[in-house]
């Protein structure tokens, strides 16, 4: 009992309990036909938003592939060595270290750059990296990356149409208060003479 005339006395509460069917001789007909808007409203996002969020991530994983592929054909993985030990930069808990490496370009240019290297990794150590057709390095979209992003596509998209049909119920609600409050007034015009006159 207690449960329930505390959940009354939220905002959860008081809006069910505006939008359930009962008796009540106030109730105008913009009032049922809210609350059936948005019990269709919700109902439709319930309906779609597996479909809508299984769409987007097949959109997006087919993205994804085609443009792992595209970065497969154009960039390559080559053999950069460090010009000397690694110094570590940053502060625990984010530890990560740097040094000069050098690698060759797919033009034959020798490339030298300050990049990010493990660790306690010291001169003349081998490392692997990605770079595009002109030698730069390159960070390529990898087959573990794509189902998080297929993941955050889904999400996005459910979340778009859920705000989509919140807007959509706040819109109906404001047309719908503004009938109200016109038949509120004329229902005023007409009541108002008569308590005037008891007093």
């Amino acid at each position: 009992m207690r449960r329930s005339r505390h959940l009354r006395g939220t905002w959860l509460g008081r809006f069910l309990q505006a939008r359930l069917p009962d008796r009540n001789p106030l109730r105008r007909r913009t009032d049922r036909l809210e609350t059936a808007i948005l019990a269709v409203l919700f109902a439709a996002v319930c309906a779609t938003a597996p479909f809508v969020a299984a769409a987007a991530s097949g959109w997006e994983h087919s993205a994804s592939v085609r443009e792992m592929h595209a970065q497969q054909a154009t960039c390559r993985e080559v053999r950069a060595t460090l010009l000397d030990d690694a110094q570590d930069v940053g502060a625990y808990p984010v530890m990560t270290a740097e040094a000069y490496v050098r690698w060759m370009a797919p033009d034959g240019r020798t490339v030298t750059e300050v990049m990010g290297v493990p660790a306690g990794a010291q001169a003349g150590h081998v490392i692997w990296i990605w770079t595009n057709s002109s030698g730069q390095v390159f960070t390529p979209l990898l087959q573990t990356q794509i189902p998080s992003r297929d993941g955050l596509a889904a999400a996005a998209a459910v979340a778009c149409l859920g705000t989509v049909a919140l807007l959509a119920g706040l819109a109906v609600r404001r047309t719908l208060n503004r009938r109200r409050m016109t038949a509120w007034g004329i229902d005023w015009r007409t009541t108002e003479p008569r308590w005037n006159t008891r007093r």
